[in-house]
């Protein structure tokens, strides 16, 4: 596969505006930060990335419009995101740590597009945050447990 990245499509229609996620998590880094060739990086741990992203799924014309991994954080479609801070993930994995993620949006939506699907949802939980680079540490391990949205409708 040449793009991996483009391949993955990523989100699904969501008829309500998300407040917020939670839920609770364990993490345990692998051993050894490998690169996409399988060299090692000195020096650094991997780390998990935990997000829920809320996007307008057409465009000013109509047209549809459906974020892959290369874009899903940096697309101009993207109205809302909540996602972990990395300064204080637990890299342990001794124990379940709750994760509380508000929704911010950047973009006033109207209840009447998001009640008529003009909206997706990605809810994202990784165990490496450059895992779709193929950067991360084999056997980093990510635990997700009773997750839950709030909405505001």
């Amino acid at each position: 596969m040449k793009a991996p990245l483009t391949a993955t499509r990523i989100g699904q229609p969501y008829a309500h505006k998300p407040t917020n996620m939670k839920g609770y998590y364990k993490y345990k880094p692998g051993a050894k930060m490998q690169d996409r060739t399988g060299g090692e990086i000195a020096g650094v741990t991997d780390s998990p990335d935990i997000y829920c992203i809320i996007y307008r799924n057409t465009d000013n014309n109509g047209n549809p419009v459906q974020l892959d991994g290369s874009n899903i954080l940096t697309s101009p479609a993207v109205v809302g995101i909540g996602r972990i801070e990395q300064s204080g993930i637990d890299k342990t994995g001794s124990q379940w740590l709750p994760f509380n993620l508000p929704i911010s949006y950047n973009a006033s939506i109207k209840k009447d597009d998001v009640l008529s699907w003009h909206y997706n949802i990605a809810i994202v939980f990784t165990s490496s945050i450059r895992g779709g680079e193929f950067i991360g540490a084999i056997g980093s391990t990510l635990w997700i447990d009773n997750v839950s949205l709030t909405t505001e409708y």
